[in-house]
């Protein structure tokens, strides 16, 4: 999970809580997620040749990105959870190298490409993780849950929920991660809505799967519209 987040906060990840709520450490999820980093990459025509992703957890959105990447890509991840970076560490090879600490404190920077997903909604000065990261990498994938929709407010506990299990404590829609980045000095590159729920490989709960075809319907009407109504979905933003 997140590095550069305050002690208090930290602990969640540092002290075996997290672990204990997520198990797995979201690895079902990885390979999906891998695969909306690197088409956006694909539409850019960018090869990067060092990534770093902040956040890595189990380390399994970066194996997943090095087998369709080329063989001399060099790949970093952080975490500042002792139990994730011993899952990680599994995956690691000449290629892959896992580290336990906080990437802005340890890390010299100067890498191609740093990925964040889902990592900035877990940091509690999330405005200030932002602007020291821009100076990391030359490019940025974001990775951001838009938990903010009509359906979460109505759902009473669906927010309070998040920030218990999953850590969340801030809560975007696409308006607003846009402007946080724009704020913190990125210039957005390109962005595009993410969702799960709209692929069948990923429906496994009974809630999304009921809500997928109203979501799809509503989706390609007017995707913007979907996010904020029905929820669900995540945005990917390429930045510099």
């Amino acid at each position: 999970m997140p590095s550069g987040s305050d002690s208090q906060a930290g602990q969640l990840y540092a002290d075996g809580r997290y672990a204990a709520l997520n198990p797995g450490w979201h690895v079902r999820d990885s390979a999906w997620k891998a695969e909306q980093l690197l088409e956006m990459l694909s539409r850019h025509g960018l090869d990067p040749g060092h990534v770093v992703e902040i956040g890595c957890g189990a380390g399994e959105v970066l194996a997943q990105m090095k087998a369709r990447l080329p063989a001399d890509t060099r790949f970093e991840g952080w975490d500042i959870s002792p139990d994730a970076i011993g899952l990680a560490r599994r995956r690691a090879d000449a290629r892959i190298s896992f580290h336990q600490g906080d990437l802005l404190a340890d890390s010299g920077g100067g890498y191609d490409l740093l990925v964040a997903a889902d990592v900035v909604e877990h940091v509690p000065d999330y405005m200030g993780f932002l602007e020291r990261l821009r100076t990391q990498a030359t490019w940025k994938l974001f990775h951001f849950p838009l938990d903010l929709s009509v359906q979460s407010l109505l759902r009473r506990d669906r927010l309070l929920r998040s920030r218990r299990e999953l850590g969340h404590l801030h809560y975007f829609t696409r308006q607003t991660a846009l402007a946080a980045l724009v704020d913190s000095g990125y210039s957005v590159i390109d962005h595009a809505f993410t969702s799960p729920s709209l692929d069948r490989r990923c429906l496994r709960d009974p809630l999304p799967r009921l809500l997928r075809p109203a979501r799809l319907l509503l989706y390609r009407i007017q995707p913007d519209f979907a996010a904020r109504v029905l929820g669900g979905f995540s945005l990917l933003v390429l930045a510099r």
